[in-house]
């Protein structure tokens, strides 16, 4: 695996926010999408932060939003997945089946319960 895909966790939850929301991915977006797939409490500051360094990496790019023309309208950087950082995030997904897989043959007696949590989550969508 190239050294350039080795992401932080943070750096990872950013990625899939971004990845996730797909369309207009700016800045608030991405933090109320990290809250849900953190499902816990997470620095806005922290989202800021790291957007812009992903953006400097090449992982993402930022193209600045056209204005609304509403009363209050801030200028905002609309974010978007590059090829680079869609294999940042694959390297980083495939290191972590890795682990949760190890984690797993270790600790049989939670698989049952995985298992039954996979085939709710999908069933119900």
């Amino acid at each position: 695996m190239p050294e350039m895909y080795l992401i932080r966790p943070f750096e990872h939850l950013v990625l899939e926010a971004v990845a996730a929301v797909e369309t207009r991915a700016y800045g608030s977006r991405v933090y109320e999408k990290a809250l849900e797939l953190a499902d816990k409490e997470v620095n806005v500051g922290s989202i800021y932060v790291t957007l812009k360094r992903l953006h400097k990496k090449g992982y993402l790019t930022a193209i600045d939003a056209k204005p609304t023309g509403e009363r209050g309208w801030q200028p905002t950087k609309i974010y978007k997945l590059t090829a680079d950082g869609s294999a940042a995030l694959e390297a980083s997904v495939k290191t972590l089946e890795r682990l949760f897989l190890s984690y797993l043959s270790r600790n049989r007696e939670r698989l049952a319960a995985f298992t039954i949590k996979t085939k709710a989550a999908f069933s119900s969508s």
